[in-house]
């Protein structure tokens, strides 16, 4: 990204009069750049608060989230929701930014689901959930894996509104269906649901992704305070042998990875409540 930002300042141009020429500009494409490094300050200032940002070579205005969200097309507002909760999740992690990052994450979610009752909040679910299925047909790669976080970031935004109960979440986490899997995964990302101890565990040590077996490492971290001794050493067993890398033995959990280090605090967290 920052190569990216210092080629984009440079202009070069070519004519038989003057031969080469070079001119260094700030161009829109600089800004964009650079509000993308710096997403999560842009959207706390630009979405949340509204008003106008103005920079040496264009002027962006937004009247607020709530305005902003009813001018989105319903087809893609869920996973442009999504998007924006997964990037402000990740930022709520960095200490500078957790604070503007939250109150962003808050009110994007509180307007999102504003419109919605019970009933249409699992409505959306299911679609999400078929939506997700498609996307596993995609070449996998970035584009797929951007989608694939955008959708589990919108399923985690309406499951709040869902109020599924533990019956029903261990059905989804039961199911073949892979985009009703991670409904059941997103769920267990708001609230405790240790009924669902099992099929989380499953997903950890059976995935049908990469990305579900991340997202099940997620929601066991919810569940650690409230495991049994039994239940710390099944899943401390599961963890043990997924992070013996094999993919003949299907076991995913690869040193240096994301789900590497999610499986470490995991661990250490399994080691310090045995204490």
């Amino acid at each position: 990204m920052a190569l990216l930002i210092v080629l984009s300042l440079f202009n070069i141009a070519w004519s038989q009069e003057t031969g080469w020429q070079i001119q260094i500009t700030v161009s829109q494409t600089t800004i964009l750049l650079l509000l993308i490094v710096w997403l999560p300050v842009f959207l706390q200032v630009f979405a949340l608060v509204g008003g106008a940002i103005r920079t040496p070579g264009a002027e962006f205005t937004s009247p607020g989230i709530e305005d902003l969200l009813r001018q989105i097309s319903p087809k893609t507002k869920d996973e442009i929701v999504g998007a924006m909760n997964v990037v402000l999740e990740n930022a709520a992690t960095t200490p500078e930014d957790r604070n503007e990052a939250l109150q962003a994450h808050q009110e994007i979610n509180q307007q999102y689901r504003a419109p919605l009752d019970e009933t249409d909040a699992k409505t959306e679910l299911m679609r999400l959930a078929e939506r997700y299925n498609r996307l596993m047909s995609l070449p996998s790669g970035t584009r797929q894996n951007f989608l694939q976080e955008a959708v589990a970031g919108a399923m985690r935004s309406l499951a709040v509104k869902a109020d599924m109960e533990d019956a029903e979440i261990s059905d989804y986490l039961r199911s073949q269906h892979r985009g009703l899997r991670l409904v059941g995964l997103s769920a267990i990302d708001n609230l405790a649901h240790i009924a669902s101890f099992d099929g989380i565990l499953d997903a950890i040590a059976h995935p049908v992704s990469p990305f579900e077996q991340a997202n099940a490492l997620s929601a066991m971290e919810r569940l650690i305070p409230m495991l049994d001794p039994t239940q710390q050493q099944r899943l401390k067993d599961v963890l043990l042998q997924q992070r013996n890398y094999s993919k003949e033995k299907h076991q995913w959990i690869k040193p240096g990875s994301d789900r590497w280090e999610m499986s470490d605090r995991l661990l250490a967290e399994l080691n310090s409540v045995s204490l």
